[in-house]
């Protein structure tokens, strides 16, 4: 389902995949679930890949599941969850670590007078450790919606120029 993403995680789990080996089957109705994941139609299988948060919307956790993503989290990891209807068929666990030139651009950015903020659909936790270790405000868990609402109040409050 994740084949034709340029997610960043799309994309490494993809590079995982084969890294191992595996032969992964193609995905049909393969559908954006907006901030939420993806869905699509693998080997006759409606399945879902989706964030513990969602998932948690639309069907009750067991103990020993939420257990593990708090866990995971808790070690600064996003997820995604692969559900076949309301069943959860496994985990995916990725950390996203900044670049290696990211300090040095953000410090470039800083002397030109651009205050950088990141705004991210990953969780909390994971983001408050990258803003942290890049020394930036971060904000996590944010549907796409309310990252734009967040651009559009601070140009309403005339916080600069922002982009």
């Amino acid at each position: 389902m994740e084949r034709d993403s340029s997610d960043p995680i799309a994309t490494a789990i993809l590079a995982h995949a084969e890294q191992l080996g595996l032969s992964l089957p193609l995905a049909s109705e393969s559908r954006a679930l907006s901030g939420r994941g993806v869905s699509g139609r693998v080997e006759g299988r409606e399945l879902s890949l989706i964030t513990p948060r969602h998932l948690a919307e639309q069907a009750a956790l067991d103990h020993d599941l939420t257990a593990r993503i708090a866990e995971l989290e808790h070690a600064g990891k996003t997820l995604a969850v692969l559900v076949e209807g309301e069943r959860p068929l496994g985990l995916i666990a990725v950390r996203d670590e900044p670049r290696d030139d990211a300090r040095e651009g953000l410090t470039a950015l800083s002397r030109l007078g651009v205050q950088a903020v990141m705004l991210s659909g990953d969780n909390a936790r994971t983001v408050a450790a990258i803003g942290d270790s890049l020394g930036i405000e971060a904000h996590g868990e944010l549907m796409p919606e309310e990252k734009a609402q967040r651009v559009r109040d601070w140009q309403a409050a005339g916080r600069g120029p922002v982009g």
